[in-house]
């Protein structure tokens, strides 16, 4: 049950952001940021390698939530 809610939940923020929409969480933002095509170096032959302008999604936390989880101890 809880996978069919996290598919939809996914699925959901999916088509929104391919129909153009941010999407707005309790605790932040989704949205797509176009990157520009660019000729960027393979690291491990340092060819040359062409990257095509693309899409990509970006989370953006809001400062309150920030704010909320800058003081917690990650060991516990």
């Amino acid at each position: 049950a809880t996978s069919i809610l996290y598919n939809s939940l996914f699925n959901q923020i999916e088509v929104a952001l391919k129909d153009g929409y941010e999407v707005n969480l309790p605790f932040g933002k989704i949205s797509l940021a176009h990157v520009k095509d660019a000729e960027k170096h393979n690291p491990k032959t340092m060819e040359k390698v062409h990257v095509p302008a693309h899409s990509k999604p970006m989370m953006h936390f809001f400062k309150s939530f920030k704010d909320a989880v800058e003081n917690l101890d990650p060991t516990e």
